[in-house]
C-alpha cells in the first residue's frame, strides 16, 4: 500500500571505488542500492515483502576485510495497540554479482529501529550498536514495560553472532543512538535520546566499558532527534538535541564538569522533528 523512503546513507558498498546510496523502505520491506552509470542513477531492489518496515541503514567493515558491508533494521508493520513487535537485524554483503543477505540477530518481543555502525573503541574494526524498543503488553487500558530498552552491542564468535547489553533505559523507545567524543577526553562516546527518560550519555572508560550519564532528565520527544559535531569548529564536539517535547532546538556542551545546555530556537507546538544533520550550504 504505502513505499515510503525511510533512511538513505552514502557509501561504496559494490567495491567499485564510487560511492553508492543505500535506501531503507516501509511498507514493503525494500532495500535498495542506487549506482551511478553515465551520469544516472540505477537503483536494484532487494527483498520486498508485504507489511516489512526496514527502519535504519548503517555502512560498516565490521569484520575487518576492507570491504564495507551494509546493515539494516527491521520489523514487522506497525500498528497501534498491537504487541509485541517482532523484528531484526540483516547484513548485506557483496560477492562480486550481487547483494547476499544474512540475518545478524532475530526477536520475537521486540525490534530494533536504531542501529549505529562505527569504530567506537578504535580497535580499526567498527562496532554494532543496535538499540531494542521495550518489551510492552497491554494490561486492561495500559501499556506496561515488561522488558526496558535495551542498548546491545553485537559482534561476531565464531560462525554466530553475540548480543551483550551494555545499557538499559526505563522507556519504551530510544530511536536516536549517536557516537562522537562528547566529553573531550579523546574517546569516543555515545547518545542516547529516550522518548520519555532524557538524553544519556554512555561515556567510554579507559577500560572501554561505558558508562551510563544522564545528560538532561528533561528533554524527550517521539524521535528525540540527536546529532554530534562541532559547527563553531573549536574542536571540541557538541550536542544538538530536538526536543519536541520542550518545544526547542538545544545545544550541549561539555564544561569540564557537566554538560551545559542553551536554546538554539524554538519548535511549534504539535511538532515532530525527524532528524537534525550538519552540512555547508
Amino acid at each position: 500500500k504505502f513505499d515510503r523512503l525511510r533512511d538513505l546513507e552514502i557509501g561504496d558498498v559494490n567495491g567499485d571505488g564510487t560511492e553508492d546510496i543505500v535506501l531503507a523502505t516501509q511498507d514493503q520491506g525494500v532495500v535498495a542500492v542506487g549506482v551511478e552509470e553515465e551520469g544516472k542513477w540505477v537503483f536494484s531492489e532487494m527483498h520486498q515483502a508485504a507489511d516489512t518496515f526496514v527502519h535504519e541503514i548503517e555502512i560498516g567493515d565490521v569484520d575487518g576485510d576492507g570491504k564495507p558491508e551494509f546493515y539494516c533494521t527491521l520489523s514487522g508493520r506497525n500498528r497501534a495497540g498491537e504487541m509485541p513487535q517482532s523484528g531484526g537485524v540483516a547484513r548485506y554483503d557483496w560477492d562480486g554479482k550481487q547483494f547476499t543477505r544474512s540475518m545478524v540477530a532475530e526477536w520475537e518481543e521486540s525490534p530494533a529501529k536504531e542501529i549505529t555502525v562505527t569504530d567506537l573503541d578504535r580497535d580499526g574494526l567498527d562496532d554494532i550498536y543496535v538499540v531494542r524498543e521495550a518489551h510492552t503488553e497491554k494490561k486492561g487500558k495500559k501499556t506496561v514495560i515488561v522488558d526496558p530498552v535495551n542498548i546491545t552491542k553485537i559482534e561476531k564468535s565464531g560462525d554466530s553472532w553475540r548480543e551483550t547489553v551494555v545499557a538499559e533505559l526505563a522507556d519504551k523507545q530510544c530511536r536516536f543512538l549517536v557516537p562522537g567524543d562528547i566529553n573531550h577526553d579523546g574517546k569516543t562516546d555515545l547518545v542516547a535520546a529516550g522518548m520519555d527518560s532524557g538524553l544519556w550519555a554512555l561515556e567510554q572508560q579507559e577500560d572501554k566499558s561505558l558508562k551510563k550519564v544522564l545528560i538532561d532528565a528533561n528533554s524527550g520527544g517521539f524521535e528525540h532527534a540527536t546529532h554530534v559535531t562541532d559547527l563553531d569548529g573549536d574542536g571540541k564536539m557538541e550536542i544538538y538535541v530536538a526536543a519536541d517535547k520542550q518545544q526547542a532546538v538545544r545545544k550541549y556542551l561539555w564544561d569540564g564538569s557537566r554538560y551545559a545546555r542553551s536554546r538554539v530556537f524554538d519548535i511549534p507546538s504539535r511538532h515532530i522533528t525527524w532528524n537534525i544533520q550538519d552540512g555547508i550550504l
